[in-house]
Parts: structure tokens; sequence; C-alpha cells
């Protein structure tokens, strides 16, 4: 499978939209560009979740060490 990094997924799609129309790309190769972005915005996904839980600990933590007035 291909390997995308973290890019802005639209400019991409444009391009290989615009090349398809110009000339159609094999049915494999759409296969595994459609798998590679849902497995790069997936993997997205599943960091941004781990950073919010992790923050959300953090602040649930500083709740039961501040000194209640």
């Amino acid at each position: 499978m291909l390997q995308l990094e973290s890019v802005n997924p639209v400019p991409v799609i444009t391009k290989i939209t615009a090349l398809h129309k110009e000339q159609p790309l094999p049915d494999e190769l759409i296969t595994e560009l459609e798998q590679s972005f849902e497995a790069t915005i997936n993997s997205e996904v599943q960091q941004h979740k781990r950073e919010l839980i992790d923050f959300i600990d953090s602040e649930i933590g500083k709740l039961g060490t501040e000194d209640v007035k």
C-alpha cells in the first residue's frame, strides 16, 4: 500500500481526478489510493483522539491536586 504522510488530501485528490479525466487510471491504482487516504485519515483521527484523551486526563489530574478554597 502507498504510504502517505500527513497532507491535506484535497489538492492531491484534485490532481488525481484531473489526471484520471485525461487518461483513466487503472482500477487497482484507484483502489490503492483510496485505501491509502483512508488509512492516513484514520491514523490522524486516532492520533487526535489520543492527544485529546491525554489532555483531558491531564486536566482531570490537575483538579485533584489543586487546593479547593
